[in-house]
């Protein structure tokens, strides 16, 4: 609305909102993402994924454009935006959750903001619906791949391990590495020109063997050798969003990873139920912290605009609590690829020495 006082808020649906009043609800709600373009003649228009749905709604007549649902099927995933997935235009790229017709198997799609099918890649034996896509250079090569988690989704293919796929943005499968892990941060962390995965084993998703470790582990992206791993007590549904930053100032970039809900989605409380990890690129046990609970979310922001980010984590519980730390990690305002972070998901475009803002 040009004359302001009205917004957007996206939760458990889509609510045009004015004055602090509901005054519009989108008509297809369900868990949803969303994210704005800019349009040619400088309007805004809204990119709005459901559970089975991708839409292109115009911000001034609040009606769709577009609607995309062949293999749409998402759990937690949603879409990703990507800078050049169409030669030099941008597009949109996601995983379904299961969606082919044996009920076991899953698909890649990529579109262009105009709703048009830029490719599909079908019989993935997982669920690649539940965690995004994420643009990175794996390799240091100068261009951009697509790196995805799939998931045994709660044991239901039955697989050793599941996988981190690579993708290349035509649609092309370059790598398919075993993960046992859940909800991965991903960054250089050796400085070998290899960007790594790193997370804690998911008991839930990770697949047959992933049920006899408890550990963190960080898996090379062009190699798939696992470079190190870390004993953690706690294993099950791990925390989302593993991060990469230079929390103690030493010019590297260390991975900051909470450890995992042996009871899932369980609000157990007690001594040391949680705990964050500090990890140093060649696998050495920085830091620990220990939290009354599970440890769900983490991020980094620069809270006192000192220059410096602290580290944010929400901890569950009754009421459920917000830390705040101090780190020595310069604050930039390019985006680090993490899981389930901004849902515009621009990161990764551009690395920088190393921290999310």
């Amino acid at each position: 609305n040009p004359q302001g006082g009205e917004g957007l808020h996206n939760e458990g649906g889509l609510y045009r909102v004015r004055d602090g009043m509901q005054v519009h609800r989108f008509p297809k709600a369900s868990n949803n993402a969303s994210f704005p373009i800019e349009t040619p003649d400088g309007s805004v228009d809204l990119i709005f994924s459901g559970q089975q749905f991708i839409q292109r709604i115009d911000l001034r007549t609040f009606e769709p454009k577009w609607e995309y649902n062949d293999r749409v099927q998402f759990c937690w995933g949603y879409p990703t935006l990507v800078p050049r997935l169409n030669g030099e235009a941008p597009g949109i790229v996601w995983g379904s959750e299961n969606n082919l017709p044996d009920g076991k198997s899953s698909s890649a799609v990529a579109i262009d903001l105009e709703g048009k099918e830029i490719w599909k890649f079908d019989g993935v034996q997982e669920d690649i619906g539940s965690t995004p896509f994420f643009p990175v250079d794996v390799d240091s090569d100068g261009s951009l791949e697509l790196v995805k988690n799939g998931l045994d989704l709660c044991g239901k293919n039955q697989l050793p391990s599941n996988h981190l796929f690579v993708f290349s943005l035509k649609g092309e499968l370059l790598r398919k590495l075993p993960s046992m892990m859940y909800s991965n941060g991903l960054a250089d962390l050796d400085e070998d020109g290899h960007i790594e995965a790193f997370g804690v084993v998911s008991h839930r998703d990770g697949g047959t063997e992933a049920l006899k470790r408890r550990e963190i582990r960080c898996v090379d992206l062009v190699t798939g050798d696992l470079e190190w791993t870390v004993p953690v007590p706690r294993v099950g549904l791990p925390a989302a969003n593993a991060l990469a930053a230079d929390v103690n100032g030493d010019g590297r970039l260390e991975a900051l990873i909470a450890d995992g809900n042996p009871f899932f989605y369980g609000h157990l409380e007690g001594p040391n139920w949680g705990s964050l990890y500090v990890v140093g690129g060649e696998g050495d046990l920085i830091q620990t912290y220990g939290f009354p609970a599970w440890a769900r979310r983490l991020a980094m922001c620069d809270w006192d605009e000192d220059g410096k980010n602290e580290l944010m984590v929400q901890v569950d519980g009754a009421p459920a609590k917000l830390y705040l730390f101090d780190t020595s990690a310069p604050a930039t305002i390019t985006d680090w690829h993490m899981p389930f972070g901004n849902l515009g998901h621009w990161g990764a475009e551009h690395q920088d020495q190393g921290v999310l803002q």
